[in-house]
């Protein structure tokens, strides 16, 4: 059995920035930075763009004219408080000798540039910010120090060889500063060169690639393809490690406390930190150029075959894959998007194109996620769905009592019945008639309808093995019925089976069961004293797997609930959206005739309102050109939940386009499809 249970990666939000990436995108607050540069050799200007974590919409942008982004770093101006903030600091190397210059410049949140480190240099390299002090290289043979609140410089060094664009490591008062040569150099922040490392190759070999200091060792990429521990204390080497096609550049190393990983142009490769040996690999059709990024037992690469891959940290078997437009040569990174907020893996192609990719959550995960939105600005609907994934994701790994207790969180929400039943005799005996009470008891949310209560059994026989049907019964209310049964056999525990079958208010059937033991006695002069047996049947309710249709059965689906629901005409529109599915618009009958109504019919695992924003747009420039198919509204069929935000986003969007507009989401698409038996057995294969 396995022992992790995850639900599955999907896109959160997708932006196109419309210009290659010039490094990694970073967040800070609630905004995602991204850098960018014009395409092309003659290309001058740089942009950075700042956007809205929660759902990848533009908040600002900023130019750099004859300027390169080399590298982005954040810094908390004060230990947090109220008045603290977090500025981003941005390093611009020079893209013409005449009108550009390299700076280290200092941005807000709202883009306000707050101060500028610019003595007239052309190359400023990526920052590194630690211990107060931000650390880059100016024009390749100085190491500067400022104050990064206040920009104030504190300490320059000149080095003694050319240094990199990459940023240096910092640790312990000490810069580890990769080079443009087969060296690397530890500079303390007094100014004092500590020791610098000469890798022995001959030729035009670097380490020019940002280290990575753990403990006692720093770890380092030749790009001859090799990675190399040296000591921290001395710049000795510890080891030296070949990996991958030989003569090939690596990605930046990454390190987790036990192994160092190292993108290669055949996979991404795990290393022990102690000796160098390999750990694992795990091989790609395309190289690894950007760093890998490791969180939480989980590595991600990002590789020239667009895909982002998530791997097991100690074994390097995959967890998961998510594919992109482009190849990806910028690292990932990570960061919570999304409302409520969800740990996203955000990844940046070659095309401009930013994708927030919502993380799979373990079972653990998923439970402590459910946690959080029971005060959080959500709808129902949203708290009965995480809910019902942690249940389920408990219940794959056997924690039957936590999945048994997150399903009743789910009825809470969904305001659905929880049967509990105790189980009455007077004692049992061989071949003898005994009267059984059964005490329904709805300690649930919401009523339960058409209640059945069934005992069955080899061991049993019975004139009457069902109760009376139990019409409706409230929540917190109780009803009682008797069944008479003759035990076949006798014993200390004689197997019964219980079962409770009820409607809940959507129609759906539920059947909770379970197994009871009772002592039956072999003779009259035997029999035991009465008993009641508590039987605590699971919450249950049951939401369709839409998720489980093909789009076409999707769109099949929609097409015959919109005809259910009293619209006349219904027809495929022929507009393709995503997956391929068709979207579907029928006439509603009104007052004074009939009126147009969209139905947007797609299957998705989340929905922003960006999202249903375009397709209100689709349908508008349709209108544009087709006057006739002007809508009076748009319903959105949708197989997910629904938040609060996105329904109130895209209700004034539609209202500021004059539509009408409803949400078939989830619990409420659910509610409306188990209507329909013969939707149930189409689609479903399930009857009421």
């Amino acid at each position: 059995m396995n022992t992790v249970h995850r639900d599955t990666p999907h896109t959160l939000w997708s932006t196109d920035l419309a210009q290659p990436p010039a490094g990694p995108p970073l967040p800070i607050a609630d905004l995602l930075l991204a850098p960018t540069q014009e395409r092309g050799p003659t290309a001058q200007h740089a942009l950075l763009h700042a956007l809205i974590l929660a759902a990848g919409g533009a908040r600002w942008q900023h130019s750099f004219e004859y300027a390169l982004v080399t590298g982005l770093a954040a810094v908390q101006t004060s230990e947090v408080s109220e008045t603290s903030e977090v500025l981003a600091l941005v390093a611009l190397a020079s893209t013409d000798l005449l009108r550009g210059a390299g700076a280290l410049v200092a941005l807000d949140a709202a883009g306000e540039e707050r101060y500028r480190w610019a003595p007239g240099v052309q190359r400023v390299s990526a920052p590194a910010v630690s211990g107060g002090v931000a650390c880059f290289t100016a024009d390749a043979r100085a190491l500067v120090l400022l104050d990064p609140a206040s920009g104030e410089e504190r300490a320059s060094v000149k080095l003694g060889t050319s240094a990199s664009l990459s940023a240096p490591a910092l640790a312990d008062g000490v810069a580890y500063v990769p080079c443009r040569g087969p060296h690397l150099l530890a500079v303390g922040w007094d100014g004092k060169v500590r020791w610098r490392f000469d890798a022995p190759e001959s030729g035009a070999v670097w380490l020019d690639k940002t280290p990575v200091v753990v403990g006692e060792l720093v770890f380092a990429a030749l790009t001859s393809g090799a990675v190399l521990a040296l000591r921290v204390e001395d710049g000795a080497l510890a080891w030296r490690a070949d990996v991958g096609p030989a003569g090939k550049r690596l990605s930046p190393p990454v390190a987790d406390g036990e192994r160092v990983y190292v993108g290669a142009r055949d996979g991404l490769h795990a290393l022990d930190l102690g000796n160098g040996r390999a750990a694992w690999t795990f091989p790609t059709e395309r190289r690894i150029v950007a760093a890998p990024v490791v969180a939480g037992g989980v590595v991600y690469a990002a590789c020239h075959d667009h895909h982002l891959y998530a791997l097991d940290a100690a074994t390097g078997r995959e967890s998961w894959r998510r594919e992109v437009e482009r190849r990806i040569e910028v690292a990932p990174v990570l960061a919570a998007c999304g409302s409520p907020p969800t740990t996203c893996a955000i990844v940046a192609d070659r095309g401009g194109a930013l994708t927030a990719i919502a993380c799979p959550l373990d079972a653990e995960e998923l439970e402590t996620r459910a946690r959080s939105l029971e005060e959080a600005d959500c709808s129902d609907e949203e708290r009965a769905e995480a809910w019902a994934a942690a249940a389920q994701a408990l219940a794959d790994l056997g924690a039957r009592e936590r999945a048994a207790a997150c399903q009743e969180k789910v009825a809470r929400w969904l305001r659905q019945p929880v049967i509990r039943l105790d189980v009455q005799h007077e004692g049992l005996v061989l071949d003898a008639w005994t009267r059984l009470q059964f005490i329904a008891r709805n300690e649930g949310y919401g009523p339960a309808r058409n209640l059945i209560i069934r005992a069955s059994g080899d061991q049993f026989q019975g004139q009457v093995m069902a109760t009376q049907r139990i019409i409706r019964l409230e929540a917190k209310g109780e009803s009682a019925d008797w069944l008479d049964v003759r035990p076949r056999e006798y014993g200390d525990s004689v197997p019964l089976r219980v079962s409770v079958e009820y409607q809940d208010l959507s129609g759906a059937t539920c059947v909770c069961e379970q197994t009871i033991y009772i002592s039956v006695a072999q003779t009259e002069t035997g029999r035991g004293a009465g008993q009641t047996h508590h039987v605590r049947l699971p919450a249950t309710t049951h939401v369709l797997s839409f998720d489980r249709l093909s789009p076409l059965d999707f769109e099949r689906l929609c097409l015959w609930l919109v005809e259910g629901e009293g619209y006349v005409r219904g027809e495929h529109l022929g507009l393709a959206g995503s997956e391929q599915g068709r979207d579907v618009i029928a006439y509603k009958r009104a007052p004074d005739g009939e009126e147009l109504w969209y139905f947007q019919c797609k299957r998705y695992k989340s929905i922003g309102a960006k999202t249903l924003r375009d397709e209100v747009d689709k349908y508008l420039a349709l209108a544009e050109e087709k006057p006739h198919l002007r809508p009076a509204g748009v319903v959105f069929v949708v197989s997910c939940a629904a938040s609060a935000q996105v329904r109130e986003q895209v209700g004034d969007y539609c209202e500021q386009h004059g539509l009408e507009h409803e949400f078939w989401a989830l619990t409420e698409l659910d509610m409306r499809v188990k209507r329909y038996p013969d939707l149930l057995q189409e689609f479903f294969n399930l009857a009421l």
